[in-house]
């Protein structure tokens, strides 16, 4: 009971804090914001046009890379695809059920790869599968949605904002940081 309580009462912490940074990023200076991208994982052209119209419908202005399966993740991410490029920051929407490397092969890949441990990845899915589920968050994703759950898309959507002014915070922390340090 006490870390169940625990867990809300971190989960309501983090929520404050998230939920107040439009008013910490008042003070940010625009030349150093930085725009968040989404590399965009699924085989599946329709959920791949539902993402999109999610996205639009909501305002959300974020520039999203569409792979198809995990190797072409990661041929995107390592900069080894020909013609798909993203910048950080990134999150990745990753799909499970892919040929080639499915989405489970993907996390596995990167979290052993020191460049791409820390990469912040939702998996979008139409398993609603305990055993899934669970391997999933083994992997340490940030959350695990259905695909037929719009209510979850525009939660996310809605979230992304918020968590780009978080990472704007973080790396104006860290230039003025490492500024300090030089000097």
């Amino acid at each position: 009971m006490t870390a169940l309580k625990a867990e809300k009462d971190n989960d309501f912490y983090a929520e404050t804090i998230i939920n107040s940074m439009p008013h910490l990023v008042d003070a940010l200076p625009a030349n150093d914001a930085l725009e968040m991208n989404i590399l965009l994982v699924d085989d599946d052209d329709v959920a791949v046009e539902n993402v999109m119209r999610s996205i639009k419908k909501l305002g959300v202005q974020f520039p999203v890379v569409v792979a198809e399966d995990g190797q072409d993740a990661l041929d995107i991410l390592h900069e080894k695809h020909p013609e798909k490029k993203i910048k950080a920051p990134y999150v990745v929407l990753l799909d499970l059920k892919m040929p080639r490397m499915d989405g489970f092969e993907f996390l596995e890949t990167i979290r052993q790869d020191a460049k791409l441990e820390s990469t912040v990845v939702f998996v979008l899915t139409t398993s609603d599968s305990n055993l899934d589920r669970a391997k999933a968050y083994n992997e340490n994703i940030a959350g695990y949605m259905l695909k037929d759950t719009t209510t979850i898309f525009n939660w996310l959507f809605s979230l992304l904002p918020k968590y780009t002014n978080f990472v704007n915070l973080l790396n104006l922390s860290n230039q003025k940081r490492s500024s300090s340090e030089r000097n």
